[in-house]
């Protein structure tokens, strides 16, 4: 976009931000789109600017189901975990796994919006493999990639007979009714995969690595037709590398145009009425998740310990 546009959308996003009845994420998305609407686009911007009032829309509408679809993230992994413990006991998998979820941070989807024109990752679950069974990660990758079939089979119906022996498993253990409430749930929502990206095979040039997918929920649904959940496994040295090594996502973000970067970021914080968002410093001072994405659930499974 033009300088004059981005301009435009940075001194907009600080003014609603800053109005005393703004006081959470919905609020800066309607008050934001209601100032796009009345502004004048240039020719050249018009596609784009076009794009982002879409996806802004779009937005505001998945956000107002924030309550279930966090709810719906944490039986997913609520269900990854006994995934993991089923390939642990029944198919000699011995992965030691983390599982977390959140959900993306405000800021860092409205720039994704400019810089890719699209988001599948508002609900990110990342599984993070701690085996340490190799020096050449070749045994973690194993167990990574037999982990991410085991989910595709079962969640997306990709093999019917690992799905049935899963559920037939979770019926013998003599689970909870409220825990196997939560697994039939996940199991009998029609799920779907699409945009597989295997960064461990083909690595990204800063030397990332991980192995990503996106399922959605089928259209006809009736619960949340539509709506995506981004994966991400990697091994740990993976993860290292992508928090403090050549890739991390610092190093990633100061790749982005620095006039993209910094267009919905809050300059001053003496007039923000934002419930929970005092500054940028840490999560602690960002509630709702305004700057920093929000932790929603973390769980870890292995041979001899279930968090």
């Amino acid at each position: 976009m033009t300088k004059k546009t981005l301009n435009f959308l940075h001194t907009s996003y600080n003014e609603v931000c800053k109005e005393s009845d703004t006081i959470n994420i919905i609020d800066i998305l309607q008050k934001l789109l209601d100032k796009l609407s009345e502004y004048k686009v240039p020719a050249k911007d018009s596609q784009e600017f076009d794009n982002l009032y879409r996806n802004i829309e779009s937005s505001i509408k998945i956000r107002k189901k924030t309550f279930l679809l966090t709810n719906m993230v944490s039986d997913i992994v609520f269900t990854m975990l006994y995934i993991g413990i089923w390939a642990n006991a029944e198919r000699d998998l011995n992965i030691d796994i983390n599982i977390m979820a959140r959900r993306k941070a405000l800021e860092s989807e409205l720039t994704k919006f400019l810089e890719k024109g699209e988001v599948h990752d508002r609900f990110g679950i990342r599984g993070i493999v701690l085996n340490n069974d190799s020096e050449d990660d070749s045994v973690e990758i194993y167990k990574l990639r037999m982990f991410s079939e085991y989910v595709l089979n079962i969640l997306a119906k990709r093999n019917r007979k690992d799905k049935q022996d899963f559920s037939d498993w979770t019926n013998a253990i003599n689970l909870d009714d409220y825990t196997k409430k939560r697994i039939d749930y996940i199991l009998n929502l029609p799920f779907k995969e699409n945009c597989i990206k295997d960064y461990i095979a083909k690595p990204k040039e800063n030397g990332y690595q991980s192995l990503h997918f996106v399922l959605s929920i089928e259209m006809f649904s009736d619960i949340l037709p539509g709506a995506e959940f981004e994966f991400q496994f990697r091994t740990n040295k993976m993860h290292q590398n992508a928090v403090n090594g050549s890739s991390k996502h610092s190093i990633y973000k100061k790749r982005i145009d620095e006039s993209i970067n910094n267009v919905f970021r809050i300059e001053d914080f003496s007039m923000v009425h934002i419930v929970g968002f005092t500054s940028y410093d840490s999560i602690d001072d960002d509630i709702d998740g305004i700057h920093n994405a929000k932790p929603i659930l973390s769980r870890r499974v292995s041979n001899n310990l279930v968090l």
